[in-house]
């Protein structure tokens, strides 16, 4: 987990939102869940409901992928000097997995257009947000 108490506590909270989406998805969904659409928002790929918890599994390991962002071998070339940012992407892959999961499960109870449409923003939205956030908190502690 994070050793920074502001983005452990987001990754948690994120985690809980997905984790009972999961519940709530595979416990009262019926059939098959959308995991894809096409450019006009229609659905043409779907899971069963198993995809719900390996989204989840997914969103458990991203919590801990702060010390791996840091290391000089990781993806980001030399590595993640700040632990601010390297707990802020670690949360966002977090939130990312866990608003797939809840985007799946609103779309199989309420399947509008908007969903998947307002659900990619809000994924776009975090992408963006967290990573400004980590910058402004680390510019600010100096």
């Amino acid at each position: 987990m994070a050793p920074i108490k502001f983005w452990k506590n987001i990754s948690l909270i994120l985690f809980m939102a997905g984790l009972i989406s999961a519940f709530c998805g595979s416990t009262f969904a019926n059939g098959e869940v959308t995991v894809r659409w096409d450019e006009n928002a229609d659905p043409n790929g779907y899971e069963g409901k198993w995809i719900l918890w390996m989204f989840m599994l997914m969103s458990a390991l991203s919590m801990f992928t702060h010390k791996s962002l840091r290391k000089r071998n990781s993806w980001f070339g030399s590595g993640i000097r700040s632990m601010e940012m390297a707990c802020a992407l670690s949360s966002m892959l977090t939130g990312l997995f866990s608003m797939a999961v809840i985007i799946f499960v609103i779309y199989s109870f309420y399947p509008e257009k908007i969903v998947p449409i307002a659900g990619s923003i809000c994924i776009v939205a975090e992408i963006i947000l967290f990573p400004m956030i980590a910058y402004l908190r680390n510019r600010t502690k100096m």
